[in-house]
């Protein structure tokens, strides 16, 4: 049996592929994926529209401070180390 494909479903596809490349493109701005769309670097992505996404909104969000502590000196080396884990 052959189905059609209704224009909705098709919107709904769209989107759900701009939201795809959207978390593969690390969360890139709308207007930078349009661009890519438009350059045809984005399969199956001609207009780009974006909903929120939760983790770009989260990432926005003021982040409280440290507080803040006198220097602490460690005597032997590595005992002590800082990181950036991202």
């Amino acid at each position: 049996m052959h189905s059609r494909l209704h224009q909705e479903e098709a919107n709904v596809a769209v989107g759900k592929v701009g939201e795809l490349w959207h978390k593969r493109l690390c969360h890139m701005s709308e207007k930078g994926m349009q661009k890519l769309a438009v350059d045809d670097l984005i399969p199956e992505v001609k207009n780009v529209h974006l909903d929120k996404c939760v983790e770009c909104v989260a990432s926005k969000h003021n982040k409280t401070s440290f507080q803040s502590r006198p220097p602490m000196r460690r005597k032997a080396t590595l005992e002590l180390v800082h990181t950036n884990v991202c």
